[in-house]
């Protein structure tokens, strides 16, 4: 990762679905407001380029994307958010709330299956942040489920849904889940990734319950 120039403080929100991110940021931004009155910090929120609103409003054929595409197009906002929202303010010594950053990123990869080493050189660009919070999930926050515009988490589910659905929707379903659950099973990833890729399974097995069983 890139190193930290800027004097403001960096801090990063992270969680297996965005509502929880969203959630912790609120929460974290009222505690320092309420610590130092003229406190003012800022939160950079998933999608400030609006790259994955322009997908999801242009349907479901536009999010027929591989997670590898998924993880350049979220690089790609999280390097307008950096030269837009995230370096101008820490520059003026701003604290920033990123929700999500960097793990949230990583945790998706790394259930997806992708290597972490080409995971860590695409999010390069992105200074750490200077404290790191991973939010539980909520407990009355209702079902994880694959609404596109919740967050990263819910909208990649989408987008694999989507995709399975392009010609061999049952096969492609099976081979997703089998491969998820290995994952799961072998893989020494960190807790946000193994919550990540027990929401993917679950999205995949809901659908496939309601999928065609042959081909269109």
């Amino acid at each position: 990762m890139g190193a930290k120039s800027a004097p403001g403080r960096l801090i990063a929100v992270e969680a297996a679905r965005g509502r929880d991110a969203e959630r912790g940021a609120a929460h974290v931004q009222t505690a320092l407001r309420r610590k130092r009155r003229n406190m003012r910090p800022a939160i950079s929120h998933w999608d400030a380029s609006g790259t994955f609103y322009e997908l999801r409003f242009a349907g479901k054929k536009a999010l027929t994307l591989a997670p590898r595409t998924l993880l350049l197009l979220y690089a790609s906002d999280l390097a307008f958010r950096m030269r837009w929202e995230i370096q101008p303010a820490l520059a003026n010594g701003q604290t920033v709330i990123a929700a999500p950053y960097l793990d949230t990123a990583i945790a998706f990869g790394e259930a997806a299956g992708l290597p972490r080493k080409w995971l860590e050189e695409i999010l390069r660009f992105a200074p750490r942040a200077d404290v790191c919070l991973h939010v539980k999930d909520s407990k009355h926050g209702g079902k994880w489920a694959r609404r596109a515009m919740d967050g990263f988490p819910e909208f990649a589910a989408a987008a694999l849904v989507a995709g399975k659905h392009t010609g061999r929707s049952s096969p492609r379903c099976e081979q997703a889940i089998a491969s998820l659950q290995r994952l799961k099973k072998t893989r020494a990833c960190g807790d946000l990734a193994k919550r990540t890729l027990g929401s993917l399974v679950k999205t995949l097995r809901r659908d496939r319950r309601s999928a065609p069983s042959r081909d269109r």
